[in-house]
């Protein structure tokens, strides 16, 4: 990766839209955020509660060491080349442990619906299919981050956790390190295009201190947050919450109400740090091998096949 004036990018969209109220009360969010824990979204089998103890959280911890193990059957040695970066510590709320981001339903996990959980099977299917590009996962054609980090409701992936927020009168701009463009959230007279997007569609607004982000309009294309267990269809809504609770913590909370694929609105909550370190160009296209790699081989597989008949 290399460095980039794409990072500047949403800076310069939100200055066209205006210089932020000099006598705004608003909390200011802007800067770098890391989103770098080993807490995942559902909670493990092993763990029984929501907080941990600081025995239960240094045990959890000790197993991590934020790099993950090398591959052992894969010739190319993509694993041990890559600069993988998760962090090795739980996220803390309110100076506990969590043990997963979901906090309702009480058990921690994602309250699937019969047919949501068919839905999914579905969509992992098709996503495994060598037969064209269209089919391929959306984080593989570079058109989303890894289990969704480019998209809300973000969530933390094993490297490129951290976003920068940029934040005027009337637009506030989210861009994730992984893929994807910024997020424009206009706060004042939205107008949607019609249609799907990538990012869904959002609009802003505040209540108090909190940051209030409704999003709807999901392009089919993002419906499973490979390679999470995570699957929203496109009517459902995700409505984020960013409360700002001191000069380098962001409390980030939201709810999904997808009745298509779930029995019951669920809630998550994550914590944002102020991250000191520079965030760079994700350029997932440039040296995106991978995609003509799986549809030539699958070519050749059949060629094979063919052959042996």
């Amino acid at each position: 990766m290399r460095r980039s004036s794409f990072r500047w990018l949403p800076l310069a969209i939100a200055l066209l839209a205006g210089p932020a109220d000099a006598a705004d009360r608003r909390p200011d969010l802007e800067g770098v955020w890391s989103y770098a824990w080993i807490t995942t979204l559902e909670r493990p089998p092993a763990l029984k509660t929501l907080d941990l103890t600081d025995a239960e959280a240094k045990a959890v911890e000790a197993g991590h060491t934020g790099v993950p193990e090398p591959a052992k059957d894969g010739p190319v040695g993509q694993d041990t080349s890559e600069w993988w970066d998760m962090g090795a510590k739980l996220g803390r709320i309110g100076g506990r442990a969590r043990s997963s981001w979901i906090v309702e339903p009480a058990d921690g996990k994602l309250p699937y619906a019969p047919q949501g959980l068919a839905a999914l099977a579905r969509k992992q299917a098709a996503a495994r299919s060598p037969d064209n590009p269209e089919t391929r996962p959306a984080p593989e054609r570079c058109l989303m981050g890894l289990g969704g980090t480019s998209l809300p409701p973000i969530l933390n992936a094993s490297y490129n956790g951290q976003l920068r927020i940029v934040q005027t009168r009337d637009n506030v701009v989210v861009l994730t390190e992984m893929n994807v463009g910024p997020r424009i959230i206009p706060l004042t007279n939205a107008r949607h295009e019609p249609g799907a997007d990538w990012n869904g569609r959002s609009v802003g607004h505040w209540e108090g201190a909190t940051l209030v982000v409704e999003t709807t309009d999901f392009h089919a294309g993002t419906e499973w947050r490979t390679p999470s267990h995570l699957y929203i269809s496109p009517g459902g809504k995700v409505t984020e919450r960013f409360t700002k609770l001191g000069p380098d913590e962001i409390l980030y909370a939201y709810t999904v109400d997808d009745p298509a694929t779930y029995s019951r609105p669920w809630r998550a909550e994550m914590p944002l740090r102020r991250s000191h370190e520079a965030m760079y160009e994700f350029a997932c296209h440039e040296g995106n091998y991978s995609l003509s790699g799986i549809l030539a081989g699958a070519r050749q597989q059949e060629r094979e096949a063919a052959e042996k008949k």
